[in-house]
């Protein structure tokens, strides 16, 4: 009987300590559940372009991106210019932006309002900077146009605009320096990936396209979605041409070798431009586009344009330009 108490004992002291154990288990998994979901409801720091406008990187993408609306007004037909992530539109130039003196405060003179009357830049960067410098009255902040508002410029009567914008306070700020009045002109409060994809499904009959895709690649998924996007219009927007800036910079070797590969297996027309400056106080160290299904010739001009871009910003020579296709 003593034997018999004493083993009873036993498994009711190990069935409390499994109890325990398990118990104790299931409490640090809930726990990190519960840690680990706070932390994908925390609320995200929005990106606010404003602080980089005007950079060096700006004054590269816009100018390959009015090049490409050049190219495209070449031919009478109507196109559709899409914006995935439109921003507000106009960026004002002060003391919270500590970068764009790299980029469109090169090409002021003096730091004043008035611009350097060269002749000799070339007409994607004329276009550039006579938006920034037409914006507003003469005491008003200086300000750089977005995308979105260089397309608008660059877009003819006949021509249709689909921007799309994510966060709310964007969206508001966008709508209003558009004023819209115009019917080709159409603004969505959504993610431009899904947004995009949507409507190209779902829209019969859509014209030939300039598709502009300029991420913040803030959470680590703009890649991935920007290569789905692309796959999903080669099947139901082949005509549209796919413009995408990324990054670029030793520290993402990796990153951009496995973008392009994946571009490169997405479209079989592919054209990758990096430049990439010496300047090691340039907080991005280089910057590059893919484009997808690029307008016939524009090779060349991308590569001279760069190369004028250079020596206006005062390049050394030890920059680095790579105008290739893939």
């Amino acid at each position: 009987k003593i034997l018999i108490h004493f083993a009873c004992c036993l498994c009711t002291a190990a069935s409390f300590t499994y109890n325990a154990v398990v118990s104790l288990k299931t409490n640090v998994l809930t726990s990190r559940g519960y840690y680990h979901e706070l932390r994908l409801k925390k609320e995200r720091l929005e990106y606010v372009h404003g602080y980089r406008a005007g950079n060096y990187a700006d004054i590269v993408k816009h100018s390959v991106l009015i090049l490409l609306l050049k190219k495209m007004q070449e031919k009478k037909s109507p196109f559709l210019y899409v914006d995935t992530h439109a921003g507000n539109g106009w960026y004002p130039l002060d003391e919270s932006n500590k970068e764009f003196q790299y980029g469109i405060g090169k090409l002021l003179k003096n730091n004043e309002r008035d611009f350097l009357a060269n002749s000799t830049y070339p007409d994607a960067v004329s276009n550039l900077l006579h938006l920034v410098q037409t914006k507003g009255e003469k005491e008003a902040p200086l300000t750089y146009p977005g995308s979105s508002l260089i397309s608008k410029t660059l877009c003819r009567p006949h021509d249709s605009m689909l921007l799309f914008e994510k966060s709310q306070n964007q969206f508001d700020m966008l709508t209003e320096n558009f004023r819209i009045e115009e019917g080709n002109i159409t603004i969505k409060n959504e993610d431009g990936y899904r947004g995009l994809a949507t409507h190209a499904k779902y829209t019969p009959n859509l014209p030939r396209g300039l598709v502009f895709c300029d991420p913040p690649y803030q959470y680590g998924s703009d890649t991935d979605q920007a290569v789905r996007l692309v796959q999903h219009l080669a099947i139901h927007w082949r005509s549209a041409r796919f413009a995408l800036w990324f990054p670029a910079s030793p520290d993402l070797k990796e990153k951009t070798k496995r973008l392009t590969s994946m571009m490169k297996a997405a479209s079989d027309n592919v054209l990758c431009l990096e430049m990439y400056p010496s300047n090691q106080t340039i907080k991005i160290v280089g910057t590059g586009m893919l484009l997808l299904n690029p307008p016939y010739g524009i090779k060349d001009d991308i590569r001279n344009l760069l190369n004028k871009l250079a020596e206006i910003l005062g390049l050394d020579d030890n920059h680095i330009i790579r105008v290739e296709e893939l």
